[in-house]
């Protein structure tokens, strides 16, 4: 699993300019602004003949970049610059177009990029730059920019652990720049211990040397993939929670395929085992429990994510969602309905009718 940092703040307040203490030699530059970076002899280190560098702003070759980038051992970090300059030209792009699409689509890229650069190799660190949305006249708090009215009710902090915000001040009449590190009137965060204060120097190669030396600690928070272990060296599961494990996948859409991959990315299971009896029994038994399922349902189920986005987008709240359900007879939770019954409230001429009757209950 890979790391990913984002990075929030307004135009002039030292995003990219953090960039600069990288090591080009390990990094791949993601130019989606199109703009210059902000020092002496960039050019020399980022370019495509140096095979370290992307000026695009379309979101399916960031989305392939990515993808090969996590073939590329030697790169280390690679940068996206910024998420915003991709909304805006998707956009600008379809702005003829009518309807939730457009909006359902960009939010879609944005979530499934964040996602996907979590799930890349765990020697990658991912950095997202972000332009900043400021709280007006002291009410509310500054937080990631995102695009259009539908857009503003989704929150995409919450898909990240670790957001800084730069600033730039003036101090004895020159520029000094900063990240801030916890939430004070932002929704920047990092993890529990990380910095002992609420700033750090605003440069990129500290900060991620930081995270990487937080995350090899003994208390890395959430550490919980596990060696792998040999089938024969330990008991076989027992067959009742193997058809748990079984009934679940049926009933929820999620293929063998799918969570084999899951279970060797989390080094439960050896990387081409599709083989669930290979499992140790604390993962196993862990991982039907409904609690955890849910979690993996969310990961793997496309149309559940997918009915996430639309609700966030069309402002439908869970408890209305949930009453929707219940008028149907689907069920009292919107997320455990049956699988083809999320299939089909998924597909966009049905959703339209969902969010109009939920939105009334």
């Amino acid at each position: 699993m890979s790391t990913v940092i984002g990075v929030m703040g307004q135009s002039g307040h030292g995003k990219t300019t953090s960039l600069r203490t990288l090591d080009p030699a390990s990094t791949y530059y993601i130019n989606a602004d199109g703009k210059p970076l902000p020092w002496r002899g960039w050019t020399k280190q980022y370019s495509t003949e140096n095979s370290n560098y992307l000026q695009s702003r379309d979101s399916a070759e960031i989305a392939a970049t990515l993808q090969r980038i996590n073939g590329m051992p030697e790169i280390k970090v690679c940068v996206v610059d910024t998420i915003n300059a991709v909304m805006i030209h998707e956009e600008f792009t379809r702005m003829r177009e009518k309807g939730y699409d457009k909006w359902i689509d960009i939010c879609q890229f944005v979530y499934d990029l964040i996602v996907s650069a979590s799930e890349l190799r765990q020697d990658l660190i991912v950095v997202l730059l972000f332009h900043v949305a400021v709280g007006v006249d002291g009410e509310g708090v500054d937080h990631i920019l995102t695009n259009g009215r539908k857009l503003e009710k989704v929150h995409l902090e919450f898909l990240l652990t670790i957001l800084v915000y730069a600033k730039g001040r003036m101090v004895d009449g020159a520029n000094e720049y900063v990240f801030e590190v916890q939430a004070n009137s932002s929704t920047a965060k990092t993890p529990m211990d990380m910095f002992p204060g609420m700033e750090i120097p605003n440069d990129m190669k500290a900060l991620c040397d930081a995270v990487t030396a937080y995350q090899e600690g003994d208390e890395l928070p959430g550490k919980d993939s596990q060696p792998v272990v040999e089938p024969i060296d330990r008991p076989d599961p027992t067959q009742d929670e193997l058809t748990t494990l079984i009934d679940l996948m049926a009933v929820d859409g999620v293929s063998n395929q799918q969570l084999s991959e899951m279970c060797v990315e989390k080094k439960w299971l050896k990387d081409g085992d599709r083989d669930f009896a290979h499992l140790s029994l604390d993962v196993l038994g862990a991982m039907v429990k409904p609690e955890n399922w849910l979690k993996v349902r969310f990961r793997l189920v496309d149309d559940l994510k997918r009915i996430k986005t639309l609700m966030e987008v069309s402002g439908i709240t869970e408890k209305k969602m949930n009453a929707y359900c219940v008028a149907k007879k689907f069920g009292p939770v919107w997320y455990d309905i049956k699988a083809d019954l999320l299939r089909k409230i998924a597909e966009d001429e049905t959703w339209e009718k969902v969010a109009a009757k939920a939105a009334t209950l």
